[in-house]
């Protein structure tokens, strides 16, 4: 900043280097140059007419100076009068500090406060400024209009004199959260006001804080949009769609209801067609089997080979298929027990010994001796007989079937693998389906592709779960079930 002295004439007899920067003279033009040739005549008359001098008193204002070649420029101007021994004037001392810039940002911030103002006053939505204290400091015309108050009513009031009594302590305590927050922006939450007309409208708020110096929240400036409408809209869509579910839920019951009564009626079809299909096979399945060992000629003993081979293979359909209508029934009970897991599938696999023998494959019952389960033995049986066949079906000579359990919690997950043809993604979802075969097995006159349905209603009957897994055609696949763990037995966990 520039420093001057001047003397009780009032002209400068001394000065620093910033002055002569400042002012852009010389040392020659300086000194003893009269102090009234840097001010325009109206600013030096203003500078007299407080008498600095004559009052002996320290003086600063706002001025302008004169910049040699520039115009004038806005100075901050800091007088005291200067005294001898006697007390006499003998001259001044002057500090002056360019303000331009400072003025000009001034000037930006007036203009931008001003903008502000008129967008704040004229925005097409309600907003309201309020105290950290929570009383409302500013609210613009939109804020009036919709809520029906005027500006002297709602200024100095709380936000909280405005919101329904029901939501006030809450909106109290939400407050004092977002005062405490540090944050910038608080995100919307509904808020339900109530108008001078004593009507209950709802509010999306949105507050944006603002912080002083010390990181203190100065004042909290509020858009609030008005969904009122948007919320009698959606009340009434919920209504509407509770009551579409409503009978929705009533058709699907009674649909529901039509396919149970339909997938009854088609079991019992094929129940009673099983049984009346059995009465004249009994003859065919006991006879042709005599007729085709006495037969003589070649030609005629190949035909009753074929005709014995489709007699039991329609006496095992309708066999397989009576057993699947009786599992579909929900009034078939099984009777469950206590069983030894190991001993079961042990049964089956001795059962069918001289299948596997002939092919030469090896199957190991690895199941821990000790896991017992709740189940049907005739229907475990079953179980274990359709899924050890079928691994012995598909498994190429000289393969490898293993058997083996685990407990999962109050379950029992029994596994049987196989090294034979595998099973590739798209066979896998149909597997379990009735009367599925793949392609390698569609001719194969020992299947008739129930047994695997079968597998999943007896799994299921126990409350259980059954899948496959295969890493593909070629690899092998493994069958998994579960059973529940009986409660009254031992467990060895063998996992």
């Amino acid at each position: 900043m520039a420093i001057t002295i001047v003397d009780n004439n009032e002209r400068i007899i001394s000065w620093n280097k910033y002055t002569e920067g400042l002012l852009n003279m010389n040392e020659k033009e300086l000194f003893m140059r009269p102090v009234e040739s840097l001010y325009p005549p109206d600013e030096w008359k203003k500078i007299r007419a407080e008498n600095v001098r004559q009052k002996g008193m320290k003086y600063r204002l706002e001025t302008k100076l004169v910049r040699k070649y520039q115009g004038f420029f806005d100075a901050e101007l800091s007088l005291c009068v200067l005294k001898d021994n006697t007390e006499n004037i003998v001259g001044s001392i002057g500090i002056i500090k360019d303000i331009t810039k400072l003025k000009k940002t001034e000037k930006k911030l007036k203009e931008s406060e001003e903008k502000f103002r008129r967008f704040y006053e004229n925005a097409p939505v309600p907003y309201h400024t309020l105290s950290p204290y929570g009383f409302i400091t500013d609210v613009n015309e939109k804020w009036c209009q919709i809520l029906g108050y005027s500006k002297k009513e709602a200024i100095g009031k709380t936000i909280f004199d405005f919101i329904v009594e029901e939501e006030r302590e809450s909106a109290k305590l939400s407050f004092k959260d977002k005062i405490s927050s540090k944050k910038f922006y608080v995100e919307g939450h509904e808020r339900k006001f109530l108008t001078k007309a004593s009507e209950e409208r709802t509010f999306m708020i949105n507050d944006f804080l603002s912080y002083d110096e010390s990181n203190n929240v100065n004042s909290i400036y509020t858009i609030i949009e008005d969904i009122t409408g948007c919320k009698k809209t959606e009340k009434e869509y919920h209504e509407k769609l509770e009551i579409l579910n409503e009978k929705l839920e009533k058709k699907v019951q009674e649909r529901t209801a039509e396919i149970k009564q339909l997938l009854e009626q088609k079991d019992e079809f094929i129940n009673q067609l099983g049984h009346d299909l059995k009465t004249p096979l009994t003859p065919l399945v006991s006879l042709l089997p005599i007729l085709e060992k006495t037969e003589g000629d070649p030609k005629s003993k190949e035909i009753l080979e074929v005709l014995v081979r489709n007699v039991n293979y329609i006496k095992n359909l309708v066999i397989k298929t009576i057993e699947l209508a009786r599992l579909n029934k929900d009034s078939t009970v099984f009777d469950l027990k206590d069983l030894n897991l190991w001993e079961e599938a042990d049964n089956a696999v001795q059962d069918q010994k001289y299948r596997w023998d002939e092919k030469g494959l090896k199957v190991k019952n690895k199941i821990n001796e000790n896991i017992f389960v709740k189940a049907d033995k005739l229907q475990l049986d079953e179980l274990f007989y359709n899924l050890i066949n079928n691994a012995v079906k598909y498994t190429t000579y000289g393969g490898n079937i293993t058997i083996d359990a685990h407990s999962d919690g109050d379950f029992v997950t029994v596994s049987i693998m196989d090294s034979g043809i595998g099973i590739n993604d798209e066979q896998i979802k149909y597997v379990f389906n009735e009367f599925y075969k793949a392609d390698h097995s569609r001719h194969d006159f020992s299947s008739v592709g129930l047994g695997l349905s079968i597998c999943k209603r007896i799994v299921e009957k126990h409350r259980g779960k059954i899948w496959v897994e295969s890493p593909g055609i070629g690899k092998g696949s493994t069958f998994y079930f579960t059973l529940k763990m009986s409660k009254n037995r031992g467990l060895i966990n063998n996992q």
